[in-house]
């Protein structure tokens, strides 16, 4: 189950689909420094995934997609 943080953090991900991890610290500058620890946590569950195009992003996945689904209902 989420966390109340790692949720907001995974549903900012979806709203804008193709994140960076310096856009995800800026917006939740409230959670600096535990902002890495949610990434790291959502990356080992598989709710994201990076992918890099010259630039490293964080998109979200199927599993993070139904996560927030079963978070919300």
């Amino acid at each position: 189950m989420l966390e109340n943080e790692e949720y907001k953090v995974l549903k900012k991900i979806a709203e804008t689909q193709v994140i960076t991890k310096y856009e995800l610290a800026k917006n939740f500058s409230n959670l600096n420094p535990h902002i890495n620890k949610i990434i790291e946590k959502l990356l080992e569950r598989g709710y994201i995934a990076r992918v890099s195009f010259g630039t490293n992003y964080l998109v979200i996945t199927n599993s993070g997609m139904r996560a927030i689904w079963e978070y919300e209902k």
